[in-house]
């Protein structure tokens, strides 16, 4: 998935969606042609640097993202017993 995003040009890139887990961190990058999902658990050297330069290139170029915080649907169930 990462080369496909490093051979995709920014300006092809139509929308983010950076979902953060307990454990890991996606990220989507949707195109016209296809969507790209990168996960912080197979590119973990540098993720940090790469999220905060991909979200700072969304602001400046007026791509439209979206940030979320996701549960496990475990603890979400016990949560929900109490």
């Amino acid at each position: 998935s990462f080369g496909l995003a490093r051979n995709t040009p920014w300006t092809q890139i139509r929308s983010l969606h950076l979902i953060q887990e307990e454990r890991r961190t996606r990220m989507i990058l949707e195109t016209a042609e296809r969507r790209i999902v990168l996960r912080s658990d197979t590119l973990t050297d540098g993720w940090g640097d790469f999220a905060d330069f991909a979200l700072t290139l969304a602001r400046e170029r007026n791509i439209p993202y979206k940030l979320q915080q996701v549960q496990s649907a475990k603890r979400a169930r016990l949560l929900k017993r109490k």
